[in-house]
């Protein structure tokens, strides 16, 4: 059985040998098994002709045409970069990085909005081309890779471009946390751009200048009130590294969301991180897939493949297939897999290959940047004085937030007063420790197995559910990060970054009686969602929990028998000899 800690790889198109490295992707057939057929990531047979070598150096020569891009920093700030119009994605990457002055460029990207989608700019090609439908020459430059150990990062301005990412995750609710932990994060926010706490110059209302949350409350601002004035003597090097270091223990840290259905047409979430793929319905987290679990990547259609290693107890691999929206949604998580494994596992990408004789009928993207691995041996080696920049105030201007968000707290509130009724518990945080073991892990199958589905793809009745958790091997404790259920209040807002326009208009200080009755309106409606929504979770939880002291219940039972059945039959032996 293969452990955790050893690095073997899935694959994008075939299996790979278990020989316990990490291979690069393979571009052979897929196989079969008894299951959905997996057919390996396919362009519904488009063929894609050989390009000639003159063909591949007219596509870098310029156009000619002169075009204005617009880039949206995470500090809330623009670039304006004029480039040729048949210029590469990767042109306009490194001009930015090189207005930002960063040197460990592989962990971020520049995304684009195409029908409400947010996309990644492959580098490697046109921006034209990618750029379809209409599409403005609009782009946001943000995290792609989140590093599970921030403290790896070589540079502090890597590390406060890093902070800036996860400001903008918990301003837009991506990365959920409680109360306590969100006080803590933004009081190491407050320390790194303004110091050491002085009752002078922090005044009373000193942090409605920031933008911590989208509804940011009283009870919010005491506690990063009294917590920034625990962080005295911390420089702003050393803030943002407790800051990160709270925050990569956060459930949701680093994790891509993209909607899908399992073959109960459930709607489900599959989120992409640096140990694996994750599982989520409801906001929690139904199952956990790490890299070295998985063999085999693909999709066809609107189709989404995972073959599964075999444990101890299988005798053939799983085969799990999930549903997209379309054939557009399955190639962007396909490629977001493909680019997150190589990325975290393999000690270097694999190089592009040229042209073929013969048609192509699957896909030829490959992750062309420099791994994780090959990040941390270039910038052992090099060595450059320490880039000067500024920290500035967060406030991210481009987010769709009310101006007088904070004008409904009242000015004169001093905070300098204790908060006794919310004291801080640092055990709040449990769902962002490591290690801690999942009391459902052990309950049934596991979810999606292929045993479990007929010829046509269908669960079979009388299967398990697909709440059901699989099994943990060894080691598998030691990546695990428990989803928090704690924080009910903070609302998870779409993978693509929208919102419900009602609920931001909800939390603004209006002066019109109209508008004031609308927003109370909505408040109460709102908080009766929410409390159907904790209502029916309550009851799910309870359900399971009672469905699992009845197998233990059974369990035991069984067990006490055949331990009396022993005893009997030891009496009986002792009576004849």
């Amino acid at each position: 059985m293969t452990q955790e800690g050893e690095k073997t790889a899935p694959t994008a198109e075939a299996e790979v040998l278990d020989d316990g490295e990490d291979e690069p992707i393979s571009e052979q057939p897929a196989e079969t098994v008894n299951s959905p057929p997996v057919i390996a990531d396919t362009k519904d047979k488009e063929t894609e002709k050989p390009k000639s070598k003159s063909k591949v150096e007219r596509r870098s020569k310029p156009t000619g045409k002169m075009v204005m891009c617009r880039v949206t920093l995470l500090d809330a700030s623009t670039l304006e970069i004029e480039l040729d119009k048949g210029a590469n994605a990767q042109v306009l990457f490194d001009k930015v990085c090189s207005q930002l002055k960063l040197e460990e460029v592989e962990y971020f990207g520049l995304t684009y909005i195409d029908k409400d989608i947010k996309y990644w700019l492959t580098a490697d090609k046109k921006i034209a081309k990618q750029l379809k439908g209409g599409c403005r020459w609009v782009f946001e430059f943000a995290v792609k890779f989140y590093p599970p150990e921030p403290s790896h990062l070589t540079e502090d301005i890597t590390r406060y471009q890093l902070c800036l990412q996860v400001r903008v995750d918990l301003y837009n609710g991506k990365l959920p946390c409680s109360t306590v932990t969100h006080g803590l994060l933004g009081s190491y926010t407050v320390q790194a751009e303004l110091g050491d706490y002085d009752p002078v110059e922090c005044a009373p209302g000193y942090l409605e200048e920031f933008d911590f949350a989208q509804k940011q409350t009283k009870e919010l601002l005491k506690k990063i009130h009294e917590l920034h004035k625990t962080h005295k003597g911390q420089s702003p090097e050393e803030a943002e590294m407790m800051f990160l270091e709270n925050a990569k223990k956060l459930a949701m840290y680093g994790v891509d969301l993209h909607k899908a259905t399992d073959s109960e047409k459930t709607e489900i979430s599959l989120g992409v991180c640096s140990s694996g793929l994750m599982v989520y319905k409801d906001k929690l987290r139904i199952n956990r897939f790490v890299w070295p679990k998985i063999l085999k990547l693909s999709y066809k259609r609107n189709n989404f493949y995972v073959k599964i290693r075999p444990t101890e107890q299988d005798s053939f691999e799983n085969m799990i297939c999930f549903k997209l929206a379309n054939h557009k949604m399955a190639k962007r998580l396909w490629k977001t897999c493909v680019e997150h494994h190589t990325f975290f596992r393999l000690k270097e990408s694999e190089p592009p290959k040229g042209g073929t004789l013969f048609p192509r009928f699957n896909s030829k993207f490959r992750y062309s940047g420099r791994t994780q691995k090959q990040l941390k041996d270039r910038t052992d080696l090099v060595e450059r004085p320490k880039p000067e920049f500024e920290r500035t105030h967060f406030k991210n201007k481009s987010m769709p937030y009310p101006e007088s968000k904070t004008a409904q707290l009242d000015d004169s509130d001093d905070y300098s007063k204790k908060n006794s009724d919310h004291p801080l518990d640092e055990n709040d945080r449990m769902d962002k420790k490591y290690g801690d073991n999942d009391p459902t892990a052990n309950a049934g199958p596991p979810p999606y197995s292929s045993r479990e589905l007929d010829e046509q793809g269908q669960r079979a009745p009388g299967d398990q559910s697909h709440a059901d958790r699989p099994s943990r091997p060894p080691g598998d404790e030691s990546e695990d990060r428990l989803d928090h259920e704690k924080d009910k209040a903070v609302t998870v807002m779409a993978p693509d970054g929208t919102a419900d326009v009602a609920e931001l208009d909800a939390g603004v200080g209006l002066t019109n009686v109209g508008r004031k009755s609308k927003r109370s309106k909505e408040e109460k409606e709102r908080e009766k969602r929410e409390k159907e929504e904790e209502k029916r979770r309550k009851k799910e939880e309870e359900k399971e929990r009672k469905r699992l002291e009845k197998e233990r219940k059974k369990k035991e039972k069984e067990g006490n028998k055949s331990t009396s059945e022993d005893r009997r039959d030891n009496l009986v032996s002792i009576r004849i000899d």
